[in-house]
Formats: structure tokens, sequence, C-alpha cells
């Protein structure tokens, strides 16, 4: 997650925030494109998602997008919610 927060350096927030909706955007598109690919290839005579690694590494890429969405989500309810001092010490 240190590489998204990297994305407000030397931009406005604004700018900041759209990258990041739209690299998660991304992420979603290429995970269902991956789980819809492994489940039409047939390996050994078996679609690859019967094997345990791949549906284990799919889960794996999944969680990890699921955990960047809910701390853009939980920045995006702070920055809406917080008072103005809050804001001014940021």
């Amino acid at each position: 997650m240190d590489g998204l927060c990297d994305l407000d350096c030397g931009s406005t927030p604004d700018r900041g925030r759209v990258l990041k909706v739209s690299i998660l955007m991304l992420l979603r598109v290429t995970i269902y494109a991956d789980a819809r690919w492994s489940a039409q290839r047939v390996v050994f005579g078996k679609p690859l998602t019967s094997q345990a690694v791949i549906r284990s590494k799919l889960a794996n890429m999944i969680s990890r997008v699921e955990c960047c969405q809910n701390w853009f989500e939980s920045v995006t309810y702070q920055m809406n919610n917080a008072s103005v001092h809050f804001h001014v010490l940021i």
C-alpha cells in the first residue's frame, strides 16, 4: 500500500484519488479476466481452477485488492467527516 500513498506526491489530492480509483478498477478487471481464463483453461484434463494453488493465488489477489479498497474508502470517509482542525494538521 505504500505505492498507493506515494501517488499523492507532487500532485493535487484529487489527481491522486482519481489515479487510485483507476488502479483499483484496473486490478478488479484484471483479476476477473484471470479468474475467467483459469476456469476455461484445461490442464491434465481438468479446469485450471481445480488446482488448489491457482485458487489460492486468485484468493490472495482478491484479498489484497479488497484490502486496498477498504483502506481507500476509510481514508475518503475520514477526509469527508473530519473536523476543520484535523484538515489543518494534515
